[in-house]
């Protein structure tokens, strides 16, 4: 009997909480439904808006009209092919904008001197945008080759890059560097046991932006640099001018959804993935 009036008395003085808490609820369904909910409501709002006649047809591409879009491209192989041949493109501009930009942006964030040069010179270039080389890259490769549309990549990407691994390494704490020192690490040992980890998380953040960056200038090159050869030939920008030529806004429409599932899809499964890696390394974990 005393137990039972003990228990009622505590359970009057505790706050009052839901039955199912957040976190728990979170725990069970995930933020995936969430996130699939929240775009099939997007989508569903995009055709409803479609549907009322608010704008015309030939101005505003319809979900349905772009899943047809969707349909015919993928039939004829064109779109398969576009995706092969931006990707490649892309693959290989990134990968060269990291293996400049992360040790240019070492050397900047870790001596002066580079700093006052290299630096400088990022500084001037970077707020260039990539569909300005454009010119350039067609003088300098005397031609709209494959090479001038990697190199209007490598300007998309490479200056984030740079500018994140050079703020990363300026962010180390000192305190670090003294330490490693009185162990007697020093030189090139310094940058990598103890620089180049310690900027991690930074260089990871710049990535991730040039990664974005680089599909903005590659679509723009691509659009800007086409030559109509054969059904996809000339990437997923191709596309986007082939739909301009023909005014055909539901292709336009369909090549930016992919575009944007692609860099989703990049984003989650590479850049998310090595983000949490880092995170449980370091013992941060995942926020509540």
């Amino acid at each position: 009997m005393e137990t039972s009036v003990v228990q009622r008395r505590v359970a009057r003085e505790q706050p009052w909480r839901p039955r199912v808490e957040w976190g728990a609820w979170r725990s069970r369904v995930g933020p995936g439904l969430v996130q699939v909910s929240f775009i099939a409501g997007l989508v569903l709002a995009w055709q409803i808006v479609a549907d009322l006649g608010w704008f015309e047809a030939s101005l505003f591409p319809s979900p349905r009209g772009i899943a047809a879009s969707f349909g015919r491209w993928a039939a004829n192989g064109g779109l398969l092919t576009a995706i092969a041949i931006s990707t490649r493109r892309l693959a290989i501009g990134y990968l060269l904008c990291l293996l400049v930009g992360i040790p240019v942006g070492m050397l900047i964030g870790r001596l002066r001197l580079a700093e006052w040069t290299l630096g400088t010179l990022v500084r001037l270039l970077q707020p260039i945008p990539g569909i300005a080389w454009v010119p350039l890259a067609v003088a300098w490769f005397l031609s709209v080759s494959e090479t001038a549309k990697i190199f209007i990549v490598i300007t998309g990407g490479i200056f984030p890059i740079i500018i994140s691994t050079s703020a990363g390494v300026r962010a180390v704490p000192p305190l670090y560097l003294r330490a490693a020192r009185t162990l007697g690490v020093d030189g090139l040992a310094l940058f990598a046991r103890v620089v180049f980890p310690a900027a991690v998380p930074s260089i990871v953040a710049g990535m991730r932006i040039a990664w974005a960056f680089c599909w903005r200038a590659l679509a723009a090159a691509e659009i800007v640099l086409a030559v109509r050869t054969g059904p996809g030939q000339e990437g997923l920008g191709g596309l986007i001018d082939v739909a301009r030529q023909f005014s055909q806004i539901d292709t336009a429409g369909m090549v930016m959804v992919v575009l944007a599932v692609l860099g989703l899809a990049a984003d989650g499964l590479v850049f998310g993935t090595l983000e949490r890696r880092i995170r449980a390394q370091r013992g941060l974990g995942n926020d509540e």
